[in-house]
């Protein structure tokens, strides 16, 4: 099983945030990244510590718009800024959606402020990921949080919310998650 871990972000690491530090402050890092993916497979891997400077990091596994057919199952996320982000919601109107995504079976512990997000998907299927968090506000640091548009805000103490989901998603089918935080369901 494959372990993609890398226990945090520089300011050096990214060129784009070497000359813009005020865009993403240090936390525009992922384990994937991934843009206009069609029929990928991510399945079997543990993702641990995939954290920002100031916790905002994206989701250990991150794929936006533009993508079809993509399975996402087995994997295991520990101690990320976020488990998983699937579609941004600010993306502009004429981006391809995320379509006919299959995230399944994948357990997420300690999550930061989102377990999964997801925004913008047609036709994608949500079932039998379980995602706990064991904190609450009052003992969680001070990190960054998202908002209902996706977007990265400053928090004195971020509420983790391990299903969050956005704005404009069609046929959307979430059934048999096992969700454990101070706040499970997040819809914008």
């Amino acid at each position: 099983m494959p372990v993609l871990q890398r226990s945090s972000e520089r300011i050096d690491d990214e060129p784009s945030e070497q000359e813009n530090p005020e865009n993403f402050d240090g936390n525009y890092i992922a384990a994937l990244d991934v843009m206009s993916a069609r029929n990928w497979q991510v399945h079997d891997n543990v993702f641990a510590g995939i954290q920002g400077r100031n916790g905002g990091a994206r989701g250990a596994i991150f794929f936006w718009q533009g993508s079809q057919d993509v399975r996402i199952e087995d994997n295991i996320i520990v101690d990320c800024d976020s488990g998983m982000w699937l579609g941004l919601s600010w993306t502009p109107e004429d981006t391809p959606r995320c379509v006919r995504y299959t995230v399944c079976n994948n357990q997420i512990t300690r999550p930061g402020p989102a377990g999964i997000l997801l925004s913008r998907h047609v036709d994608s299927r949500i079932a039998n990921n379980t995602i706990y968090d064991p904190h609450t506000t009052h003992d969680r640091p001070a990190a960054t949080d998202i908002d209902d548009g996706g977007v990265l805000i400053a928090s004195e103490r971020p509420v983790c919310r391990p299903l969050r989901i956005g704005v404009q998603n069609q046929n959307l089918l979430i059934e048999d998650n096992l969700l454990i935080s101070e706040q499970d369901l997040h819809v914008a």
